[in-house]
Formats: structure tokens, C-alpha cells, sequence
């Protein structure tokens, strides 16, 4: 019995220590959860730079095709042409800053979403454990009372040992 007690005590304080670490470590959890969402923030606000670019090359692309169709001579038409492909380039260069962007949000924001449900699991199997120490009954039958406090069992063990004590006194 002794050192099965000795064995439960022993589990009971892992329990309990696995639960204050993860209780310890809910601030650099919630420090590491906002680095991630400032660097998804920093990547839309790069994506939305971007996108506004690309829209101001649209007005810039349209207004080349404009020239182009007003162009007399091939030597005009060659510099239209130069200056239409220079800023499609730029186009494409810019959707491709968007979308290299929006990837990075979207692998930070499902990082948060795999950290948050990694922290959610531990959080529970510590919950799960420490509930299970915190329903004791005694000699770990479920059928028999639950544990009474220390304070409680002194007591107990205390008056019936000065029952015991005046009974055979007697």
C-alpha cells in the first residue's frame, strides 16, 4: 500500500508540475502568437502596396495602347511599344510581390492556427490530468467515498484512535 501511495504522490506531482509549465509558458506562447501576426500584418500590408501598384499600371498601360493607336510612324510606335512592355514587366513583377505576400500570410496565420491548436491539446491533457488527481476516492476505488482532506483524515484517525484507546482502556 505504501508504495503504491508513494508511486500515486509521485504522479500526482508530475501532474502538477506539467500544469504549472504550461501555465509558465502561456506568456511566451502569447509573445510568439503576436511576432506571427505582426509578420502576417507586415505581409498584407506589403500585398496591398503591391496591388495598388499593379491597379496604377493598368491606368499607365491603357494610356500606352491609347499612343500606340495614335502612332503615324513605326520608329513611334517602337518606343510605345518599349515603354508598354517595360511597365507589363513591372506589372508582372508587382502581381508576383503580391502573391509571394499573400503566401507568407497565409503560412504565418496557419502557423498561429497549428501553434494555437498545439497549445489548446497540451492545455487540455494537463486539465484532463489534473482533474483526474483532483478526483481522489479512497484506496482509489471508485465506488468509496471521496478523499477528505488531510486536515479532515488527522482528525478522523486522531478520534478513532482515542475511541480505540478509552475502549480498551476500560
Amino acid at each position: 500500500m505504501g508504495k503504491w501511495t508513494g508511486r500515486q504522490g509521485f504522479e500526482d506531482q508530475g501532474i502538477i508540475h506539467a500544469a504549472a509549465v504550461a501555465l509558465a509558458q502561456g506568456k511566451a506562447y502569447r509573445a510568439h502568437l503576436l511576432i506571427l501576426q505582426a509578420a502576417a500584418q507586415r505581409a498584407q500590408g506589403r500585398a496591398t502596396v503591391a496591388i495598388a501598384a499593379d491597379r496604377a499600371k493598368d491606368s499607365e498601360i491603357r494610356r500606352l495602347q491609347t499612343v500606340l493607336s495614335l502612332d503615324s510612324t513605326a520608329r513611334d510606335s517602337v518606343g510605345t511599344y518599349r515603354q508598354l512592355v517595360d511597365t507589363i514587366t513591372s506589372q508582372r513583377d508587382s502581381a508576383r510581390s503580391a502573391i509571394a505576400a499573400l503566401y507568407f500570410r497565409i503560412t504565418a496565420d496557419s502557423t498561429r492556427a497549428a501553434t494555437a491548436e498545439l497549445r489548446v491539446a497540451q492545455l487540455e491533457a494537463n486539465l484532463r490530468a489534473t482533474l483526474t488527481v483532483a478526483d481522489c476516492h479512497l484506496l482509489g476505488a471508485g465506488w468509496l467515498p471521496r478523499c477528505p482532506s488531510r486536515t479532515a483524515m488527522f482528525f478522523l484517525g486522531a478520534g478513532t484512535g482515542a475511541v480505540v484507546a478509552l475502549a480498551l482502556h476500560h
